[in-house]
């Protein structure tokens, strides 16, 4: 598994797809941040599988921008299937925008992407606070499974 880093600083970052690869986008956990990044797989050989997965808990203060584009340039590429996957588990009001671009130019290429964002559930709080739990560590340990894949 190819481990992709998000930085402030870099603003794309692009791979050319020649065999099966696997993505993990990290970090797992932001604060007081301001990041716009885009993310590029370019699909260049036929018979090729490839996932990319970011899983985030987003605290405080943070502006999230990420694109993910896949796309395949050359011509009679055949039998390649992409799957980005994409969830967000925020704890504050924060700015996130994820785009997913996704190019098939050919009947053989398979993109598919699920994303979601959202906050935590607020019967799982209760249900932990019912159990002895404060809601500082209901929310800890609700948290903390999260971001365990």
């Amino acid at each position: 598994m190819e481990k992709i880093e998000l930085k402030e600083s870099k603003r794309k970052i692009s791979f050319d797809i020649k065999e099966d690869k696997e993505f993990k986008v990290y970090p797992s956990c932001l604060e007081n941040v301001s990041i716009k990044q885009e993310i590029r797989l370019n699909f260049i050989a036929s018979n090729t599988k490839s996932k990319i997965v970011f899983k985030c808990l987003t605290k405080e203060n943070v502006d999230l921008s990420l694109t993910f584009k896949l796309f395949a340039t050359k011509e009679n590429i055949e039998e390649v299937e992409a799957y980005l996957e994409v969830e967000i588990l925020t704890l504050f009001d924060n700015s996130i925008r994820i785009e997913p671009f996704l190019e098939i130019p050919q009947k053989d290429i398979k993109f598919e992407h699920k994303v979601s964002i959202g906050s935590i559930n607020k019967d799982w709080l209760v249900y932990l606070m019912s159990k002895g739990l404060t809601e500082r560590e209901a929310t800890n340990l609700i948290t903390q499974n999260y971001l365990k894949f």
